[in-house]
């Protein structure tokens, strides 16, 4: 008999187990990605790129951000808007000028964000809680990233980053989920069809 996991069941699991995952495997397993993420062109070609700065056990990503400095691109943070569920791509100069936010991680504060056109983003580097081999995503249910993806009213590259657990070979979605183009992972790099 085939049982029918829902999303709030694999939203609930996935954050049980990257709760409960060792400090020294998120370290790493998100230095393998990294490592992964300087060899992929997808990443090193991108001139613009917006990234999650992570919380509450996700890849980290602080390698990423100073990489991405290192090499003059301009780096873009997500600052939430919780009033509709949006999400403003902020220049990110320094991280000593960021807040901890209502969600519990680092942002710009709103009044101080130094919006962008959302134009210029070529790559954004998404968080998540589980993904399949398709592409599909499942956040935390909010839909902010679904609502600025649409918002964009064009395409951009996205890299979702994940640990191989959240991957499963389907999960449920529906018509306003956005797909990834690329999962990558300690072990691989998901091209979606």
């Amino acid at each position: 008999m085939l049982i029918k996991t829902d999303k709030k069941d694999l939203r609930m699991k996935a954050l049980n187990d990257r709760k409960f995952l060792p400090a020294s495997l998120q370290q790493r397993y998100s230095h393998a990605i990294f490592d992964r993420l300087q060899a992929f062109p997808v990443y090193t070609q991108a001139k613009e790129v917006m990234v999650y700065l992570d919380f509450k056990n996700e890849v980290s990503t602080d390698r990423i951000v100073k990489d991405l400095i290192k090499r003059n691109q301009h780096v873009y943070i997500p600052v939430t808007v919780s009033e509709n569920c949006m999400i403003i791509p902020s220049l990110i100069k320094d991280k000593k000028d960021l807040n901890v936010c209502d969600f519990g991680m680092l942002e710009t504060p709103v009044e101080k964000a130094s919006s962008v056109h959302n134009s210029c983003i070529d790559l954004i580097i998404v968080p998540g809680l589980v993904f399949d081999v398709t592409g599909n995503r499942i956040g935390f249910g909010k839909g902010y990233y679904d609502n600025y993806l649409e918002s964009l009213g064009r395409k951009v590259t996205t890299i979702a980053l994940a640990y191989d657990f959240q991957v499963k070979e389907s999960i449920p979605s529906e018509s306003h989920d956005f797909k990834m183009d690329y999962i990558v992972t300690p072990s691989r790099i998901i091209t979606a069809p």
